[in-house]
């Protein structure tokens, strides 16, 4: 097993703060989560308005939580501030916690404490919404995106940052199909708890067929489908990996990423060309996922199967006929 050494470990903590997922962990931690969700949404994400440069009054934020707290509030004890305590003092105990975790920042400006959530810290957010909202993956329109990508590089556009969002976009899908076979074969186990046949259906078709099947998955093997550019994909790496596109990627990075430093100029342009061309062994991710999906489509179709056959209600009616033979007359049980 290759170990990674710490030279080219990524820094996390030198990009968040190093207690950023404090709150995450603790008793509390859905409701931290939703708490972080809920302020994300009306003050620090896309869908909220342009916060002001200085940030927002530090009681504009409390009052928020306090609303919150008004509205959902199954908090349990921790860190010695009881949930019963007032309101207002919970919410500022609150908003010191993500303080101090890293989440909010507080400066004072003039007389008032303003607060702020710092870029890094509302991207990584971001990232951890957008990863707890995803859906089934939709290969054909991610090899489509890389495909285009590549062709307005290939075309001259020698841009490194659509090169280095091609690569990104070719590893999320490779990674995105492997964690796919494992979800399938996690969930098999969990679905067989179910205690009736038709509990049994519903979650089979609401979180394998609807959350965890690929949304494409049936076409994925046509001879029209965009697996079929791989190729193509895989030619325009060849091209740019050569001669005069090279040098001048090259120069993009050393002009735009490295400042000036020619040598990871050279490996930050390599790193994008050998992520696009793990595409080649795309294959061997769908052959995997095959063989899960088909087990677990035996594997259902076996439950269903005994399910259906199995008279109604077995246990109950088997429980009777030992209680009735445990009661009965020794010789009413003579042949």
């Amino acid at each position: 097993m290759t170990t990674t050494t710490p030279t080219t470990t990524p820094p996390l903590f030198s990009v968040v703060p190093a207690g950023i997922f404090g709150p995450l962990a603790s008793a509390n931690r859905q409701n931290y989560w939703s708490l972080l969700c809920r302020m994300f949404d009306e003050f620090f994400g896309p869908d909220a308005p342009v916060p002001p440069s200085h940030g927002f009054p530090r009681r504009e934020i409390t009052a928020a939580i306090e609303r919150y707290l008004l509205t959902d509030d199954p908090w349990e004890d921790e860190d010695g501030q009881a949930p019963d305590a007032p309101l207002n003092v919970r919410a500022n105990a609150i908003h010191d916690r993500f303080r101090a975790a890293g989440w909010l920042r507080q400066e004072r400006i003039g007389a008032r404490e303003m607060v702020t959530m710092p870029p890094m810290v509302a991207q990584l957010l971001s990232t951890l919404v957008e990863f707890s909202e995803h859906g089934p993956t939709f290969v054909s329109a991610k090899m489509r995106s890389v495909e285009l990508q590549l062709q307005q590089v290939a075309e001259g556009r020698m841009d490194g940052g659509i090169l280095d969002e091609a690569a990104d976009q070719a590893r999320r899908l490779l990674v995105s199909l492997a964690s796919m076979s494992l979800q399938v074969r996690d969930l098999m186990p969990e679905l067989s708890k179910a205690e009736t046949t038709a509990q049994f259906a519903r979650q089979w078709f609401e979180r394998y067929v609807g959350q965890l099947f690929i949304g494409d998955y049936a076409e994925l093997h046509r001879a029209d489908h965009p697996m079929a550019r791989r190729s193509s994909i895989l030619a325009m790496v060849q091209q740019l990996d050569a001669g005069a596109p090279r040098e001048t990627l090259v120069a993009w990075y050393r002009e735009h990423v490295t400042g000036g430093d020619e040598a990871r100029a050279q490996l930050r342009l390599s790193r994008s060309l050998g992520r696009l061309r793990e595409l080649e062994r795309i294959d061997e991710y769908l052959t995997r996922l095959d063989e899960d999906i088909r087990q677990a489509n035996r594997r259902a179709l076996a439950f269903l199967d005994s399910r259906l056959r199995a008279p109604d209600r077995l246990d109950v009616l088997l429980r009777r006929a030992c209680r009735g033979v445990l009661s009965a007359p020794e010789d009413a049980l003579r042949l």
